[in-house]
C-alpha cells in the first residue's frame, strides 16, 4: 500500500474519532426531526425497533395503508430508502 495513503487514512480515522460523539448526536436529532414530521403528515405511523437505541440515522417505519412500493416511488429520489435490509435486497 502507499504510505500517502495509509498516512491519510490515519489521519481520517483520527478525525472520525474525534467528530463522532458530535455527528452522532447531531443524525439522531435528525432522525427524531424526521420522525416527527412523519408522524405529523401519517398520524397512524408505524415505528419499528426502539425509539432511541438505535443506529444513528436509520428509522425503520410503516405506513399503514400505504405500500412500500408507493412510499419508494415518492421519496427515493430525495432520501435512501428501501423496503427490506440491503444484505436481502438485489
Amino acid at each position: 500500500m502507499p504510505t500517502a495513503l495509509i498516512v491519510g487514512f490515519g489521519a481520517a480515522c483520527e478525525l472520525a474519532a474525534q467528530n463522532q460523539e458530535g455527528d452522532r448526536e447531531r443524525i439522531d436529532k435528525l432522525t427524531a426531526r424526521l420522525y416527527q414530521r412523519l408522524r405529523e403528515a401519517h398520524p397512524r405511523l408505524r415505528l419499528f425497533g426502539h425509539e432511541r437505541c438505535r443506529v444513528a440515522g436509520n428509522l425503520n417505519i410503516g405506513i399503514p395503508g400505504i405500500s412500500a412500493e408507493e412510499v419508494i416511488r415518492n421519496t427515493a429520489q430525495r432520501i435512501a430508502v428501501s423496503s427490506g435490509s440491503a444484505c436481502s435486497s438485489a
